[in-house]
């Protein structure tokens, strides 16, 4: 598979860079439901999605930029920060649905995108988390603090969103409940979490297979999608 601007080991790295951006939000998506207590898998969780994140916003600011004939850009000078990678991408799916009239599946799922501020807060803990937050106890012992919360501190503050977003969630008496009760009542937050995250990952690449990110993206995009996932990460509206 050849992609314009690029030689082919250079293609071979994206290849390889596409699978891993893929797999890696998989996995975080996968342990992010499982049963496993937060507390616990936490740090194995922003891991995998920080991470996979942020390969994967790399991969399709780097082929937009490619479709404009303009070489490879320097994605060093993002560092490892999902907010400034995903804002970039945003503003051209943004003037791509401006562009003309699109269907009203794109629009649905590009409007509900735009009006999920859930997504934003947890991109932001990914941010931080990539950038320097995965030391913040360690950084403590070295008599060097961080400002701000702890990622578990950031992760409770995700948590209320997804409650108060959420109505079956919302105003439930946590005192009342049985042990198998409240692990339902966690795996509901983790779901409305997680459910923002592959509203992310699907919406931006289904615009991507559409035209919104140039021609060699329409490939890169229908390999990437989350249903192309080992294991199939599904999406609906």
């Amino acid at each position: 598979m050849s992609f314009k601007g690029l030689t082919n080991t250079q293609g071979f790295s994206l290849l390889f860079e596409m699978t891993s951006a893929r797999q890696l939000l998989a996995q975080g998506h996968e342990l992010l439901l499982s049963d496993q207590a937060v507390d616990a898998k936490l740090d194995a969780v922003l891991t995998c999605l920080s991470i996979g994140t942020e390969k994967m916003l790399k991969i399709l600011v780097g082929v937009s930029a490619l479709h404009d004939d303009l070489p490879w850009p320097n994605l060093k000078g993002y560092l490892h920060d999902p907010n400034a990678l995903d804002e970039t991408l945003r503003e051209r799916l943004d003037t791509w649905m401006l562009q003309e009239p699109r269907t009203e599946y794109l629009t649905e799922l590009h409007s509900s995108l735009v009006a999920d501020p859930l997504w934003i807060e947890l991109r932001s803990l990914l941010s931080n988390y990539g950038s320097r937050a995965r030391f913040f106890h360690l950084d403590s012992l070295g008599n060097k603090p961080q400002e701000g919360d702890s990622p578990s501190g950031h992760w409770i503050t995700i948590e209320n969103m997804a409650i108060e977003r959420t109505p079956h969630l919302r105003g439930r008496d946590l005192g009342s409940m049985s042990t198998t009760e409240f692990a339902e009542y966690l795996r509901g937050i983790n779901g409305v979490i997680a459910r923002s995250l592959v509203r992310w990952w699907f919406t931006t690449t289904r615009l991507g297979r559409h035209g919104a990110l140039g021609e060699d993206a329409i490939r890169i995009c229908a390999d990437i999608e989350p249903q192309n996932a080992l294991p199939c990460t599904d999406f609906q509206l």
